[in-house]
């Protein structure tokens, strides 16, 4: 499909959605719920690579942008005029940012309930890159270049953005976002500063996998507490589908020496992140990533759902084919399959 008429195609279908949520809540009497502006979002609030701060972890466009950590604390950040505007305007029922439209963290409710004060964040993403070594075919590369001033953090910018960190305490940080955060040479050292200031935060990061292919780069991952592969299929032919540029015996390899090199130790949680498309979903070949996935010693893997790109999407998942049910248990965002037994259930967000 030609991406140009895609991403058009994508553009009117979301003015279209606006539209259709900003009357459902005129004609219901409500108003829209923001947990990200409330502090409250697990996915929301993201420090990006330039050190601004943005409202949601799909801001593309800078649309989303809420304040600048360069001249402003957390605090300011929060109860700044940017941030009063879009609040203003979800109270009438107005989605501010094209972003809400597909936002998880976005609700309606009636206007006469009283929206809860906003919190200083206690989650929250970091992106230290925008850079990625994969051309994925739902990712606008170069609109995010375009509006960042920085296309990766400093280690100076490190150390400076967890000493603001402090005054949130988080109690988990995402270390990913718009790039591969294992591109950075220094990601070992930046993670170190964060584990140093922040000892009892959760880090968890996300990675294509390919990377992560020298002791050098496995110690760095070893800091983690969590670490999602995202491996798209079970075979190359699968994962180029949406991963241009990916090597599937290359990121499963990876992979698979991580778990080694981990030995008996409980963290991180090493978990394979298959996203559903309608290219990957067959039994047959979820069958496959399972066996593969289990012959890793990773700790589980989730079969996600998504619907970027959208003729792209798992219908099979969506209108449930039985088969799925073999796959471990079901979630809001997909099926998990966990291996290792004194692993707990995982709750991606569901019950924090």
């Amino acid at each position: 499909m030609n991406t140009n008429l895609y991403n058009l195609a994508a553009l009117i279908a979301r003015h279209i959605r606006k539209k259709f949520k900003e009357i459902y809540c005129l004609l219901t009497n409500k108003k829209f719920y923001c947990a990200s502006l409330q502090g409250k979002s697990i996915h929301g609030i993201t420090v990006n690579s330039d050190l601004t701060v943005s409202c949601n972890c799909s801001d593309i466009y800078g649309h989303g942008k809420i304040g600048d950590l360069k001249s402003e604390n957390f605090e300011d950040i929060f109860k700044n005029k940017t941030v009063k505007s879009l609040r203003k305007k979800l109270q009438k029922g107005k989605l501010p940012i094209m972003d809400c439209v597909t936002c998880r963290n976005l609700f309606p409710i009636k206007k006469s309930t009283k929206t809860p004060a906003y919190i200083l964040p206690r989650f929250l993403l970091i992106e230290n890159t925008v850079a990625c070594n994969l051309n994925c075919i739902a990712c606008n590369r170069k609109k995010v270049m375009a509006n960042r001033k920085k296309l990766s953090m400093s280690l100076d910018d490190i150390k400076y953005l967890s000493q603001k960190l402090k005054t949130v305490n988080p109690r988990s940080i995402h270390y990913y976002n718009q790039g591969e955060p294992f591109i950075s040479k220094n990601i070992k050292k930046e993670i170190t500063i964060l584990k140093k200031d922040h000892p009892q935060t959760e880090i968890t990061t996300s990675t294509n996998s390919l990377l992560i292919n020298s002791d050098e780069k496995r110690q760095a991952a070893m800091l983690f507490d969590h670490i999602y592969f995202s491996i798209d299929g079970a075979t190359q032919a699968s994962v180029e589908k949406y991963q241009k540029g990916s090597d599937f015996k290359k990121a499963y390899k990876n992979m698979t020496d991580l778990v080694k090199f981990r030995g008996k130790k409980n963290k991180p949680v090493i978990e394979w992140k298959y996203v559903l498309f309608r290219w990957n979903d067959r039994h047959q070949q979820l069958k496959k990533a399972a066996h593969l996935a289990k012959k890793s010693g990773v700790d589980l893997i989730s079969f996600i759902k998504t619907l970027n790109p959208i003729y792209g999407f798992s219908y099979r998942f969506f209108l449930n084919y039985k088969y799925f049910n073999n796959f471990g248990y079901l979630s809001s965002v997909g099926r998990h399959l966990i291996f290792n037994k004194n692993f707990p259930r995982v709750s991606h967000g569901e019950d924090l």
